[in-house]
């Protein structure tokens, strides 16, 4: 069954009856003529003076060569990165604060030894240079090596902050680190019940359920 909504015509200001699928803001096309016909009197924003448009047209400026005048319009903004100055359009200034992708990626990057969070939660910086995880470069330390891209590091904890060496572990595989998850999960309810304390294998990589002491 079709739904009909009440509507007020901006026009006349008498109320209609349309159905809620159609986008009608008029009562009748007399109506809708009317508001196209509407003026509206805008100040051109490159040569100051005053110019009338119907009010249904987004024209910010009273001709084309003050059109081409704005688009062509700069603004200087200085780069945080480089340091350097540089030019672009008021539409995207507000959006743009690098001069180029390579010092965007560098400031994404960070400098060495700066140290923030990333998106996941985890601990991100740049140690030497090299953008990684922090619990990574713990592992790495720790191992005295560079871990492999399918070696994942676990937080024993949960706490994703904590990148003390001795809450952490490395799984060779995406796979074992899931196991290692699955685990957990399985003695929640358990837990939750009070039969005993967590407890984490470093020889199996999963949890276990302890004797409460």
């Amino acid at each position: 069954m079709a739904k009909y909504v009440t509507k007020q015509c901006p026009v006349c200001k008498k109320d209609f009856t349309r159905r809620v699928s159609r986008n009608q803001k008029h009562c009748s096309p007399k109506c809708q003529v009317e508001a196209r016909r509407k003026k509206v009197t805008k100040q051109c924003p490159v040569c100051k003076k005053d110019f009338t448009r119907h009010a249904y047209l987004n024209q910010k400026t009273c001709s084309r060569k003050c059109a081409k005048t704005a688009i062509r319009e700069r603004i200087t903004k200085q780069c945080p990165e480089c340091k350097e100055e540089f030019t672009r359009r008021p539409s995207g200034a507000a959006r743009q604060k690098h001069c180029s992708r390579k010092c965007l990626y560098a400031a994404q990057r960070g400098k060495p030894g700066d140290r923030r969070k990333d998106s996941k939660g985890f601990w991100f910086w740049a140690p030497d240079g090299r953008d990684m995880w922090e619990h990574r470069y713990v592992m790495e330390k720790i191992k005295k090596r560079k871990l492999l891209s399918t070696e994942q590091v676990h937080h024993i904890d949960y706490d994703k902050y904590n990148n003390d060496p001795q809450n952490l572990f490395l799984f060779t595989s995406h796979s074992e680190h899931m196991k290692c998850h699955a685990s957990f999960n399985r003695l929640v309810k358990r837990l939750l019940a009070g039969d005993g304390i967590l407890l984490f294998n470093r020889v199996t990589g999963l949890y276990e359920l302890g004797p409460r002491p």
